[in-house]
């Protein structure tokens, strides 16, 4: 059983591409297809779990939460 709004997020962390830097909500939303509102709901969240992070010009990015992810994901590997 799958979790929307959890799939929802996932979706658009996945939007974020290597030299993208910083995203717009509206930028964002439409990558992914979702209404401005959800997009930004989505973001509260991911940025309440430092997945995400608004920047000073109200843009967004992916958070520390995300290195720190990968960096355990790489770990993984050295076993």
């Amino acid at each position: 059983m799958r979790a929307a709004a959890i799939d929802r997020a996932l979706i658009l962390l996945a939007a974020f591409r290597v030299g993208d830097g910083s995203l717009t909500v509206s930028e964002l939303a439409e990558h992914i297809r979702l209404y401005k509102s959800t997009a930004l709901r989505l973001l509260a969240s991911l940025a309440h779990a430092r997945l995400a992070q608004r920047t000073d010009q109200g843009h967004w990015s992916l958070g520390p939460g995300a290195a720190w992810l990968a960096g355990i994901y790489v770990a993984s590997f050295s076993r």
